[in-house]
Parts: structure tokens; sequence; C-alpha cells
């Protein structure tokens, strides 16, 4: 937590310092067992109706709607030479996922600078972030947030909620992608054996492609 408040800072970005801040006390008490059990009670061992944590379940009520969504998102995903780690089971439109992939454009922006990259490519990685923003991530994810933190309000989902939401209007705010573009989507719940868990297509859910891989170790 030490380590996230100090980037922060850093970034200045006041919203999410403060929302980090709030999380540290609620967090670092519990024990993994604890964690665990919180989980559970927010997300159950199905898709969860009230707060699902995958974009598909957000305003797309058909189940052609959804697959079309999920292979948009694997279409970003591939343009960056990530492809599906073969041992996880999350879904590409699972929030975790999307932060991931937002971390890997976040990590690629940054290399580019360091090294000196040619100005087109930094823009790229930057156009990148804000399409996917305009597009996915911040569309869905503040009410995700929002439902989310009325689950669990004072728990670590919660708190987790409130660093969430604060962080995704703060990306899109640099990006300069209208708030309006985050919108409070009807739910449409599909049993969820219609989609599948799927393949995991980022580092998120614990294998990333091997482009990643190389990438993430040129950076350190």
């Amino acid at each position: 937590m030490g380590r996230l408040e100090a980037s922060l800072a850093r970034l200045n970005d006041r919203a999410s310092l403060a929302a980090a801040r709030r999380l540290r006390p609620v967090l670092e008490p519990l024990t993994l067992a604890e964690i665990e059990a919180s989980h559970l009670r927010c997300f159950g061992h199905t898709i969860s109706k009230e707060c699902p944590p995958y974009e598909g379940e957000y305003g797309q009520a058909h189940i052609f709607q959804k697959t079309q969504a999920l292979a948009d998102i694997a279409g970003f995903y591939r343009a960056f030479g990530l492809e599906p780690a073969a041992d996880a089971h999350e879904r590409a439109d699972h929030i975790s996922v999307e932060l991931e992939f937002m971390h890997f454009l976040c990590r690629k922006e940054a290399y580019a600078q360091q090294r000196g990259h040619a100005p087109e490519r930094i823009a790229q990685s930057r156009e990148a972030q804000a399409t996917f923003l305009r597009e996915h991530l911040g569309r869905w994810a503040p009410e995700f947030a929002r439902r989310l933190r009325a689950k669990d309000d004072r728990g670590l989902y919660g708190r987790l909620s409130e660093l969430l939401d604060a962080y995704v209007r703060s990306e899109l705010r640099a990006a300069g992608v209208e708030p309006a573009a985050i919108c409070r989507l009807p739910l449409a719940h599909q049993p969820e054996d219609a989609l599948g868990a799927g393949p995991c297509w980022t580092p998120a859910c614990g294998i990333a492609a091997e482009k990643a891989r190389r990438y993430e170790h040129e950076a350190d």
C-alpha cells in the first residue's frame, strides 16, 4: 500500500490517494481467509446479479451482443501481442483483466518515454488507453464500482470500489475522454454457462503472453 500511495502522490491524483488511504486500515488486518470470505459474499460462486465484475453484463441484453463485445475486447489485447493464458478461467471482460490491460498500456508508454522512443510510439499507447477507456472500461467500471459499494459499503470491496471509481475517473480526465461516456447501464444478466468463463487474455490472471513477458523484462 505504501508504494501505491507514493505513486498516486507523485501523480497528484488526490481522489485516488484519498481512496487508497481509506483502504489501508481495512485491508491490512485481514487474513487471506477473511479476504476470500469477503469475495464470496460479494460475488458468490456464479456471476453476481447485484454487482457482476464483467463488462458484458452491463447493457448488452442479447447473447450475440455480449459475444461481439468480448471479441472487440480480445481484439484490443491481440493488437498489442497479448494472447490467452491457457490455464486461466476469467473472461476477457472481467474487471481485473481490463485493468491489467490498462496497466500494460501505461507501462508500455512509460518504457517508450524512458528509452526515448519516437513521439508517435508514445502517442500510440496514449491513444490506445483513451480508446479502451471510451469504448470499454470507462463505460461500465464506475457503475460496477457504485454497485459494489452498495453491496459492501464498509467492507474491503466497498473500499476497493472507491479506489476503482477514483482511478477510472482520473484516467478519463487525463485521456481527455468526456465524462458523458460514463453511463449507468442496465444489467443484462445471462446464465454463466451462456458465455463460459473463457480464457484470460492478460497478465492479470497469472500468465502473460510471451510478448508481454518480454516487455515486462525489458521495462524492469
